[in-house]
């Protein structure tokens, strides 16, 4: 009984983390995919900026602002300072809150990092880098 309830609990926690994530993701190929269409433009920048502004309010709430695939975009985005202002301007705890979550970010940027470093010291390299060639033949009947 216990084993089908913690069952029944894990799922319905990761169905959420899972749907969270998605969001997060979908969101960021919709503003990537805005910016690449509108890049030549210069009044869509400061609409796609108070977009950008609002990715790291939405990965914080949703607890993946500190994930490596998003502290990544939250550390390149952060640093534009439209996107910073836009952020300080229209989010509840405007500066502070962007600080405090900036260096969270550069925290677990930086920890990610440092795991990377350390992983590729302990990976085996291949020799050339270059892959291997798989041969297909095909016959024509």
């Amino acid at each position: 009984m216990l084993g089908a309830f913690i069952a029944a609990l894990y799922a319905a926690l990761y169905a959420r983390f899972a749907a969270q994530w998605t969001y997060l993701a979908h969101l960021y190929n919709q503003i990537s995919q805005t910016e690449a269409r509108n890049i030549s433009d210069p009044k869509a920048e400061p609409v796609i900026a108070q977009w950008k502004a609002g990715f790291p309010e939405d990965a914080e709430e949703l607890h993946l602002a500190t994930k490596s695939l998003f502290a990544s975009v939250l550390k390149r985005w952060g640093d534009d300072p439209q996107v910073k202002k836009s952020f300080m301007d229209n989010t509840p705890g405007g500066e502070d809150r962007f600080n405090a979550l900036m260096q969270d970010v550069k925290n677990a940027y930086e920890r990610h990092h440092a795991e990377m470093v350390k992983w590729s010291k302990v990976r085996p390299r291949s020799t050339c880098g270059a892959r291997r060639r798989v041969s297909v033949e095909y016959s024509v009947m």
